[in-house]
């Protein structure tokens, strides 16, 4: 056997097969007239010359071949010679012979047949379609579809001119001549006989021209993409890619119907005009499954389409437009799609994060802030094609989104944004970052308050915290909240704590209070959380944000505990018990559990100072209730482990000066305060809890009241001939300093802020303070 041959590079033309043209425009005619019985036989005759030229008998051929604007010819010949190339395509060399008066004509053409295969798997479709149809099955559906397989065979069939040798002989010197050659001028009317029957020229034309075909509908790629991969479904859906050739087509129909997920979808495009491409894409299709390893996600596609005939239309057509030959008519092409899904991801989505960072979460109008974007991968996989999506506000009522594509090194992170923006104008501004992978998907963002640069709003500050860190639906929050002002005073200020949505947590005016650069306000305040979500809560004074921050309340898992501690204050030397709570349990069997830290404030390591009392020592299935509780002493040994000089440092002081009448007042008063308990509890499975609680301590009316009490007493029984009233106050020291002429008042006048004056009478009053 011969080796393949190169594909031929030069082109002289295309046009069918000339000797395949008879019995092609016979079996072109019957699908015209729609005469499956007459389809059937003309079919098969297609076939076996098709099969004799692939495979190389040889053999007698009746050459048929159409040029436009020329005539049709008729000559009988035969083929010489059949060779594949590398390719796939057939290259076959035909001989034909006509005589005219005084000499013969040979002619010799090599052919090169791209699609040769291609054409013979046609007309096996074309012929299994016909006998389906004689056969009895009268479904509209398969008109269309052999409407389509006619198409594709008629560009199947033709080839390119790739060679032409003619030599003439007198006819004086051959002994005979064989074969006689007819020629047809084609008119537009009237018919021709092609291998004895009588073809109407209008048939033949549209059966051999390949310069005016119909539009043809080609499906170039068919995808599943998985939008969603999760442990227990799987998420995707398909994206279907096709192109006009050779003319416009209308009225495409889609349909995908989905064998995995047992769905289907469907859609349209009206108007595609010749070389244009179009991706259309299906809604989702989901998979439930309880398994992993990969999935098989198959289906099959289904277009169906009306091609526009003749002149290339610039719109689409109208139906009056369409042409009665069926090769006009609608036509339905399929494709199945398969494709494959890793149900075991090798990436942990829960080692994969998102932050936002602001250079400044408080800033004055004119000044600028920094954010930046990062991705977090903490795992020995990179992560691909993370897409992320980030919106940064620039004013009140103007905001961007910027998204793309990035790759995340395995144990790294990577910025993927960093902006800097100026705010001209007060408000509270939140930037939203989110990142999309598989089907996965996280979010955050952190804001920016931006104050007012007017007089004294501008020394307007505050801040709230809130308790417990963890917050689950149904969970009382309690928020502790402290507002101070650098420069002049603020009298009678209303206090909100406000929701993103406009919903209020408190709002409440503080009627008879003064808040100076040496006082300040602080309360607290409770809410319930009754569904998850990500909040946004701003604190306003006077109408103005001056402080915000996010709180996510969120859905309690199979296991959720807490701790809960009196709601009212205890006093200072007393002991204060908190129990461990389960609030929630659908787990199915027992979870032994321990305390393995136990802290007060700032994190500090007080476990030897702080109790247990353990009533369940596992947490039974389903049981909700109490399982431990914990004492907290307020006293000297919890100051000790706190490294603290007096149990009384757990509580702070406020320092307010009043001056009325040309006389001063000093305060110095003992408040509440909230300490933070908070506790690691680690279960059976190697899983660590975080509980907090919040301890309210006041000092008024604790063991340790009248021991100060006593030494105020007798600290002003020793101060009655300075000029210096000392008044005493279960919760508050009052100084008064007159205008009196004394040793202490030139020291007075030697201090020159009010400050150095407080620290001054502290050094020097040492005892009045405790």
């Amino acid at each position: 056997m011969d080796p393949p041959a190169e594909a031929p590079t030069g082109n002289k033309g295309e046009i069918i097969n000339p000797a395949l043209s008879g019995d092609w425009v016979i079996l072109y005619l019957r699908y015209s007239q729609k005469d499956y019985q007459g389809m059937d036989p003309a079919a098969e005759t297609l076939k076996e010359s098709m099969y004799r030229l692939i495979m190389g008998t040889g053999g007698s051929v009746n050459l048929l071949s159409y040029e436009r604007t020329t005539s049709l010819s008729q000559l009988p010949g035969s083929v010489d010679s059949v060779k594949w190339s590398k390719n796939g395509g057939l290259l076959f060399t035909v001989t034909a012979r006509r005589m005219t008066t005084s000499e013969v004509i040979t002619e010799k053409k090599t052919y090169y047949w791209p699609n040769a295969l291609r054409a013979y798997e046609l007309i096996s479709n074309v012929i299994a379609l016909v006998k389906a149809r004689n056969y009895g099955n009268n479904n509209a559906k398969i008109d269309s579809i052999l409407n389509q397989k006619i198409a594709e065979l008629k560009d199947a069939l033709k080839v390119i001119e790739v060679s032409s040798e003619v030599t003439k002989t007198p006819i004086l010197l051959l002994k005979s001549t064989s074969g006689t050659a007819t020629t047809s001028s084609i008119t537009g009317g009237g018919e021709v006989i092609v291998s004895g029957v009588p073809v109407d020229e209008s048939v033949l034309v549209e059966a051999l021209d390949t310069q005016n075909d119909s539009g043809t509908l080609v499906i170039t790629d068919v995808s599943v993409v998985v939008d969603k991969n999760v442990p227990s479904s799987v998420e995707y859906h398909v994206e279907v890619s096709f192109k006009a050739e050779d003319n416009a087509v209308n009225n495409i129909r889609i349909k995908v119907k989905d064998y995995t997920a047992r769905d289907s979808d469907s859609g349209t495009v009206s108007f595609l005009n010749a070389g244009e491409s179009y991706t259309w894409k299906s809604s989702r299709f989901t998979y439930t499954h309880s398994s992993g390893g990969e999935l098989n996600l198959s289906g099959e596609v289904e277009i169906t389409y009306t091609p526009s005939c003749g002149a290339v239309p610039l719109l689409q057509e109208s139906p009056e437009a369409s042409s009665t030959s069926p090769s006009c008519g609608d036509r339905t092409i399929t494709k199945d799609y398969s494709a494959t899904a890793n149900l075991t991801s090798p990436v942990d989505w829960s080692k994969v994060n998102v932050r936002v960072e602001a250079s400044r979460t408080s800033i004055t109008e004119g000044e600028s802030v920094t954010y930046r974007v990062i991705v977090e991968n903490n795992q020995n996989v990179e992560l691909d094609g993370v897409e992320y999506s980030v919106t940064i506000p620039f004013s009140p009522t103007n905001s961007r989104t910027y998204s793309g594509k990035v790759d995340v090194q395995p144990n790294g992170e990577l910025v993927i944004l960093e902006k800097t923006v100026t705010y001209t104008d007060a408000s509270t501004y939140t930037t939203h970052a989110s990142i999309y992978w598989n089907g996965h998907s996280k979010s955050a963002e952190t804001s920016v308050t931006v104050i007012s640069d007017q007089n004294d709003q501008k020394s307007i500050n505050g801040a709230f915290s809130f308790s417990p860190s963890v917050v689950y639906i149904g969970d009382t929050v309690t928020f502790h909240y402290v507002i101070t002002t650098s420069k002049g005073q603020l009298s009678d200020p209303t206090v909100t704590l406000e929701l993103d949505n406009g919903q209020k947590i408190v709002e409440k005016t503080y009627y008879g209070v003064t808040i100076s650069p040496d006082s300040h306000l602080e309360d607290r305040t409770t809410y319930v959380f009754n569904k998850a979500g990500t909040y946004r809560i701003t604190l306003k004074v006077n109408g103005l944000p001056i402080y915000s921050k996010t709180i996510e309340v969120k859905t309690p898992p199979e296991l959720a505990l807490s701790l809960e501690c009196p709601n009212e204050p205890v006093l200072l030397g007393e002991t204060v018990i908190c129990n461990i709570i389960v609030k929630k349990n659908v787990l199915p069997s027992d979870v032994p559990y321990a305390i393995t830290a136990k802290t007060l404030d700032d994190d500090k390591d007080t476990s030897r100072i702080i109790s247990t009392n353990i009533i369940k020592d596992i947490i039974p299935a389903r049981f909700t209730g109490k399982i431990a509780e914990v004492f907290v002493p307020l006293d000297e040994r919890m100051a000790e482990a706190l490294g603290l000089n007096d149990v009384r440092d757990l509580t702070p002081r406020i320092n307010t000066w009043v001056c009325e009448n040309g006389y001063c007042h000093y305060t110095l008063e003992r408040v509440d305060t909230p300490h933070y308990l908070k506790l690691k509890i680690r279960l059976n499975s190697g899983e660590y809890m975080s509980l907090e609680g919040v301890i309210t301590a006041r000092y008024t009316g604790s063991k340790y009241w009248n021991e100060d009490a006593n030494k105020g007493i007798g600290t002003a029984s020793t101060m009655i001939t300075l000029p210096i009233a000392v008044s005493w106050k279960p919760a508050w020291f009052l100084v008064s300093v007159g205008s009196a002429n004394s040793n202490f008042s030139d020291l007075v006048e030697k201090v020159s802020f009010l400050k150095d004056f407080i620290d001054f009478t502290k050094n020097a009053y040492k005892s009045i303070w405790g």
